[in-house]
């Protein structure tokens, strides 16, 4: 009975063995194939990265052109190109600048310029510019003492310094006493005028005859009468009386005898 139970309870343990050492195949197993799955996982989910691109090739350089002209446009055929005119304008290459454009520019007037002077003289000699700072050689043109255009100077100089109503007084005290004197009403109504004889008006000029005598204010209207002698005499008695009026009259200011006279 002692070893019947032995038996059986050795064959217990036996039992009891064999299964402790399957769960523990099992298990071991079941951590190697862990690891196994886990490694296919990672490597089914995240593929290596593929490899970068190569870098694009550098652009090919551009051609150099001048910058002051747009390029120009591609020709058709060589055909059209050698039978087109040949280009008046002036070549731009070899790093012309604009200073080089503007002196060429300046170059061609110029000659243009003395190529037309030299073709079309001046009818009268010119004068050069005077340099600022230093007196001219060239005088100034000044009228001829006698003349409208020498009168009228001075008249204006004279007239300049008054005021508006003292040039008033002074030009219808001239014209009144002229009318008076002359016994001509119309001063522009010159076949009205009492005028003396041209042969007395002769022998004055030439010191031969006598001269305008006192209260005589005929003139003579004839050729070339702003240069007579006669008339001159008529005219400084004429600028007397005047002036001996004004101060009469109370007219001021006194202008000169020679402003008076050119106003007459």
């Amino acid at each position: 009975m002692r070893d019947m139970a032995a038996r059986e309870n050795e064959m217990l343990m036996d039992a009891r063995r064999r299964r402790n050492h399957s769960s523990l195949d099992a298990n071991n197993a079941d951590d190697e194939e862990e690891p196994a799955l886990s490694s296919r996982r990672h490597h089914s989910k995240s593929p290596p990265p593929p490899p970068p691109p190569p870098p694009p090739p550098p652009p090919p350089p551009m051609p150099q052109s001048s910058p002051l002209l747009p390029p120009s446009p591609p020709s058709s055929s060589s055909s059209s190109s050698s039978s087109s005119p040949p280009s008046s304008s002036i070549s731009l290459s070899g790093g012309t600048t604009d200073t080089d454009i503007s002196a060429l520019i300046s170059g061609a007037i110029k000659e243009a310029l003395t190529q037309f002077i030299a073709s079309n003289p001046f009818p009268y000699p010119r004068t050069p510019p005077s340099t600022p700072g230093h007196t001219s050689n060239s005088k100034r043109y000044s009228p001829k003492e006698g003349s409208r255009a020498y009168d009228s100077n001075i008249k204006q100089e004279a007239l300049k310094h008054l005021t508006a109503v003292q040039k008033n007084k002074w030009m219808n005290h001239a014209r009144q006493c002229y009318r008076t004197l002359t016994g001509q009403p119309k001063i522009n109504d010159f076949a009205g005028y009492s005028l003396v004889d041209e042969d007395t008006v002769t022998a004055f000029g030439d010191g031969e005859g006598p001269g305008p005598q006192e209260g005589d204010f005929r003139l003579h209207l004839g050729d070339g009468w702003c240069q007579l002698a006669w008339n001159h005499a008529i005219i400084a008695a004429m600028a007397e009386t005047m002036l001996h009026q004004a101060r009469e009259q109370s007219i001021d200011p006194i202008l000169t005898s020679e402003a008076v006279k050119a106003m007459i």
